[in-house]
C-alpha cells in the first residue's frame, strides 16, 4: 500500500513539473513576442495615401514598414461628422470576420460614427501562407503585426484621442484580436463578439466551412488522420499564444459576447475565456448560434456596446439604450451600401 502511494505522488508531482514547465515555455513565447514588438522601430508609411471618398469613409492603402514587416495595409476610415475636429474623439478599430470587409462592418462603423467615434476597418489575412502548415506561424504573426502597423498608420490622424482606442471584433476577427490584444497596449478597450481563446482547439473542432476546408488541407499535407493529432501538431507549431492571461489584472474594459449553442467557435471556448477574463462584462446569447448571434448583437446590442465604452472612458457619447435599435434600421442600413 505504501509503494502504491509512493508511486501515485512520484507519479503526481511528475505531471505538475512537466504541466509547469509547458505553461511556462507557452508563456515564454507571448512575452518574447511581446518584448519583440515593444522594440520595434517606429512605423513608416510607404505611399500611404486616400485612393478615395465615399459618403461614409476614407479610403486609403500604403505599405507599413517597420523593423519586423513590409507589408500593404487597406484601411477604411469614418470619421465622425457629429462633432467639432479640433477635439479629439475616441477611435474604434474594427477586426472583421474571416470572410473579410462586409456590409455588417460597415453598418456598425456607421453607427459608432454618428455616435461621435472615429473608426477604421480594417482587414488582412495571410490566406496563402495559413493554406500552408508549416507557415502557419509565419501567418499568424504577419496578421498581428498587419493589425499593429494598421493602428500605427491612423492613431496620429487628426481627432483621435490616442487614449481612448476600442477594439470591436467578432468571429475570427475576434480570435485574432486575443493575439493582437496580448501586445498592443494602446488598445483601451474591447468589445468580443462571439470570440475564443484556444486557437489550437478552434482550428481543430470549429464546424465553419472555411475552417474545416483548411483543416483538411492540413492534415492531408502532414498525413495527420485524426483532428486530435492535428490539434497536438498545432500546439508544437504554433508559437504565439492568445493572450497571455494574468489573473491578477482587472479585465473590466472587456465585454465578451458568448453564443450558448456555437460550433463554429465552440461555446466552452468562449466561455472559458469570458470566464478568465476577470472582472468582464459578460453577455450571453441563449438558442443563438454563429452568424445568428453576429448579427443579433448588430441588430440590438450596439447602443450596449456604446454604453459600455462610455463607462469605461467616461466619454459623454452615451446615446440611446439597447431596445432603442431595431431589425428593420439594420435590413435598412445593408441594403443601402454599394
Amino acid at each position: 500500500m505504501k509503494l502504491k502511494k509512493l508511486l501515485c505522488f512520484a507519479l503526481l508531482l511528475t505531471f505538475n513539473i512537466v504541466n509547469s514547465y509547458g505553461q511556462a515555455a507557452e508563456s515564454q513565447k507571448i512575452y518574447a513576442f511581446k518584448e519583440e514588438i515593444e522594440k520595434r522601430t517606429p512605423s513608416s508609411l510607404k505611399g500611404f495615401k486616400k485612393k478615395f471618398d465615399t459618403p461614409s469613409y476614407s479610403y486609403y492603402e500604403g505599405k507599413v514598414e517597420t523593423d519586423l514587416i513590409e507589408q500593404d495595409i487597406h484601411i477604411k476610415y469614418y470619421q465622425t461628422w457629429c462633432c467639432d475636429e479640433s477635439t479629439p474623439r475616441p477611435l474604434i478599430f474594427i477586426l472583421p470576420g474571416i470572410i473579410g470587409v462586409n456590409p455588417l462592418d460597415h453598418f456598425v462603423a456607421n453607427y459608432y460614427a454618428t455616435l461621435g467615434y472615429n473608426v477604421a476597418i480594417s482587414h488582412f489575412l495571410d490566406l496563402e501562407n495559413s493554406k500552408n502548415p508549416e507557415k502557419m506561424a509565419w501567418a499568424i504573426r504577419t496578421n498581428i503585426l498587419a493589425s499593429i502597423g494598421a493602428l500605427d498608420a491612423i492613431i496620429d490622424y487628426k481627432g483621435i484621442d490616442k487614449d481612448k482606442v476600442g477594439l470591436f471584433a467578432y468571429s475570427f476577427g475576434g480570435i485574432r484580436s486575443t493575439f493582437l490584444l496580448s501586445v498592443d497596449h494602446r488598445i483601451s478597450a474591447a468589445v468580443l463578439v462571439v470570440s475564443g481563446r484556444d486557437f489550437s482547439k478552434i482550428l481543430s473542432t470549429s464546424k465553419f466551412p472555411a475552417i474545416s476546408y483548411l483543416r483538411s488541407i492540413h492534415m492531408k499535407h502532414l498525413t495527420i488522420e485524426t483532428p486530435e493529432e492535428y490539434e497536438t501538431y498545432l500546439r508544437k507549431a504554433l508559437p504565439y499564444l492568445p493572450f497571455a492571461i494574468d489573473d491578477q489584472q482587472d479585465y473590466s474594459n472587456y465585454l465578451m459576447v458568448t453564443s450558448d449553442i456555437d460550433d463554429v467557435v465552440p461555446t466552452n471556448l468562449q466561455v472559458e475565456l469570458a470566464n478568465r477574463l476577470k472582472n468582464s462584462e459578460h453577455i450571453i446569447f441563449k438558442d443563438l448560434g454563429h452568424v445568428t448571434s453576429i448579427v443579433y448583437f448588430a441588430m440590438f446590442y450596439l447602443p450596449y456596446s456604446n454604453q459600455f465604452f462610455s463607462k469605461v472612458w467616461n466619454n459623454g457619447t452615451h446615446h440611446g439604450s439597447y431596445n432603442t435599435w431595431h431589425e428593420d434600421d439594420l435590413e435598412e442600413a445593408l441594403l443601402s451600401w454599394d
